[in-house]
């Protein structure tokens, strides 16, 4: 934590078995249903983050970690902010069926 509440590192992991050739993208769904409260559900178009290391947006607080010859692949936002709120996906590469969905909530008063 840093001063005022903020929190200075978030870590979203994804690890998938298998993974080889293949890399893991990160996309941050776009939330349907508007007003930032509790209903709306993921729906709409979502917005790449990433394929493999590749950022796909640009925002240097964003980047990708992956350990050399690992099936892990760990999203890391730096100083997180209420925006950054929402559900995360992470898929196998090429797939459209192997995926895991990661919510982050971010609260307080940043």
């Amino acid at each position: 934590m840093g001063t005022g509440g903020e929190v200075w590192y978030v870590h979203l992991r994804c690890y998938r078995c298998c993974l080889w050739p293949r890399q893991i993208d990160w996309v941050k769904e776009r939330q349907s249903g508007g007003g930032g409260g509790g209903g709306g559900g993921v729906g709409g178009s979502a917005v790449r983050i990433a394929l493999g290391k590749h950022m796909s947006i640009d925002d240097r607080r964003y980047r990708v970690y992956r350990p050399h010859n690992s099936a892990l692949s760990v999203l890391i936002i730096r100083r997180a902010r209420r925006q950054d709120a929402g559900v995360y996906r992470c898929n196998l590469s090429g797939s459209t069926t192997r995926h895991k969905y990661m919510i982050l909530n971010v609260t307080g008063t940043v």
